[in-house]
């Protein structure tokens, strides 16, 4: 997902209710699809070999100082989760996911025989019912560093399970606020994680190894990429190495 914090763009009318304004108050927004969705671009503009913008022009059009922020994860997992978060009801499971990995990688590698990267992970006639490009971050992290520079974060969920406070002191110190360590201590000891799994994935255990290696297979070569671009080797996800060569 992607952050977008904005600090400028207020107005009299934010807080309504109380009739105040709020000169330190900022506009937040954590729309998940934001870092890569780009709905109907090729209906809309068919002579377009690429899109011709995407949603980083947009806000930087609209709040050009505003800071963005992406939390990335292991694109093999993320996938596996979306997979099964998703399931509406049809109760998921690894053989179902290793089928539809197959189709989807195939549907994939046949978009770049005559198109290029770019045009494929943007492309929504790719995806069936999961939603293999999301995964090849390097297409979409791109637009946001190009159009916000050093106010763009990049973090991985990994880095924010291993250690929550640093991570989140980190966020804080980029997007200009100050906190104080030791409730923000005690504010993580005392919440409870939310939005997580469905029991019925739960219940599905994890993906088939055949299927996790035929991924890493097919995610490695752009996490290279998106490493060498961000220059941080934290985005091979410690399978990656072997195609450093790429």
């Amino acid at each position: 997902p992607v952050l977008c914090v904005d600090t400028t763009a207020l107005s009299s009318g934010i807080n309504a209710e109380y009739g105040e304004e709020h000169p330190e108050a900022m506009i937040i927004d954590g729309t998940p699809c934001l870092i890569s969705e780009q709905i109907e671009w090729e209906q809309r503009y068919p002579w377009a070999s690429h899109p011709p913008y995407t949603n980083a022009d947009i806000i930087r059009y609209i709040s050009p100082d505003a800071k963005i922020i992406a939390i990335v994860r292991d694109p093999v997992e993320r996938l596996w989760s979306d997979f099964l978060y998703f399931d509406q009801g049809q109760q998921r499971t690894a053989g179902m996911f290793a089928e539809e990995i197959v189709e989807e990688i195939d549907r994939f590698k046949a978009c770049l025989e005559s198109r290029d990267l770019r045009y494929c992970c943007f492309s929504d006639q790719n995806s069936l019912r999961i939603e293999l490009s999301i995964g090849i971050y390097i297409c979409f992290i791109q637009d946001w560093l190009e159009n916000f520079g050093d106010r763009l974060l990049v973090l991985t969920l990994e880095e924010y399970h291993e250690n929550q406070q640093e991570t989140l002191l980190n966020l804080f110190d980029f997007i200009g606020v100050s906190v104080d360590e030791e409730k923000l201590k005690m504010f993580l000891i005392s919440t409870e994680t939310i939005n997580q799994r469905k029991k019925s994935g739960i219940t599905q255990g994890d993906m088939f190894e055949e299927t996790r290696e035929k991924l890493r297979h097919f995610y490695g070569p752009y996490n290279v990429m998106l490493a060498r671009y961000l220059q941080n080797r934290k985005y091979l996800w410690g399978y990656s190495d072997e195609y450093l060569h790429y």
